[in-house]
C-alpha cells in the first residue's frame, strides 16, 4: 500500500490534519486555467518544495535543472502519451470524485485484520513523512493493522514512490519475494 488512508478515527484524525494544505493546492490547480498553474500545483501536490527546488544533471544534456523541471517534463510527457493512446482528458468531475472517494474511504479494522491473516508478514506499507495529503501517522494504523513492514521515506511527499524509486521498487521486491517464501511454505503444511 502506498499513501492510501486506513479508516478508522484514528485515520480520519490524521487525514483531517493533512486536508488543508493538500486540497488548497488540489484546488488551485484545478480551477487555474493556467497549465503552468495546474503543472505546479499538482508537483507540490506530490512532492515536498525542498525537493522540487533540489537540483541535479540531466545526463541528456549535461544542464543542471531543478526536480521541478525534471518531473513537468516526466509529467507533460504522461499526458501526451496518454492523449497518443486515446485516453481522454480528465475532466473536473473526474477530480472531485477521486478527491471525495480518498474522503470517504475507510477500511475497519475487522477489514485490516482479514487481511493481516491472508498476507501474514508479505504486507509492506510505504509513506513519506512529508505528504501532505495522506499523513504519515495513516500508515503507521495500517502497519500496526495489517501487521505489515513499514517504510517511511524521509522528506517524501504523495509521490514517494517516484522520489525514492530504486528504494520503492526494493521494497517492493522484497515483499514479494516474502511472500513468495510464505506462500511456499504454506504450500508444503
Amino acid at each position: 500500500l502506498i499513501s492510501t488512508i486506513a479508516g478508522g478515527l484514528a485515520s480520519l484524525g490524521y487525514f483531517a490534519r493533512s486536508l488543508p494544505s493538500g486540497v488548497r493546492l488540489m484546488a488551485t490547480g484545478i480551477l487555474s486555467p493556467d497549465p503552468n498553474t495546474q503543472l505546479k500545483a499538482g508537483l507540490s501536490v506530490l512532492f515536498p518544495d525542498e525537493f522540487l527546488e533540489q537540483t541535479w544533471e540531466n545526463p541528456d544534456s549535461g544542464k543542471e535543472e531543478t526536480n521541478f523541471v525534471r518531473f513537468r517534463r516526466l509529467l507533460v510527457k504522461r499526458g501526451r502519451q496518454a492523449r497518443e493512446d486515446g485516453m481522454p482528458p480528465q475532466v473536473l468531475r473526474t477530480t472531485f470524485k477521486q478527491v471525495g472517494a480518498v474522503c470517504t474511504h475507510r477500511v475497519p479494522k475487522a477489514s485490516l485484520v482479514r487481511m493481516q491473516r491472508h498476507f501474514g508478514p508479505a504486507a509492506l506499507v510505504v509513506t513519506g513523512d512529508m505528504d501532505i495529503l495522506v499523513h504519515h501517522g495513516n500508515s503507521h494504523v495500517l502497519r500496526d493493522g495489517l501487521g505489515a513492514e513499514l517504510l517511511m521515506l524521509e522528506g517524501s511527499g504523495h509521490g514517494a514512490y517516484e522520489q525514492h524509486a530504486d528504494e520503492v521498487n526494493a521494497a517492493i521486491q522484497a515483499n514479494l519475494l516474502r511472500g513468495e517464501a510464505q506462500y511456499r511454505t504454506k504450500a508444503r503444511l
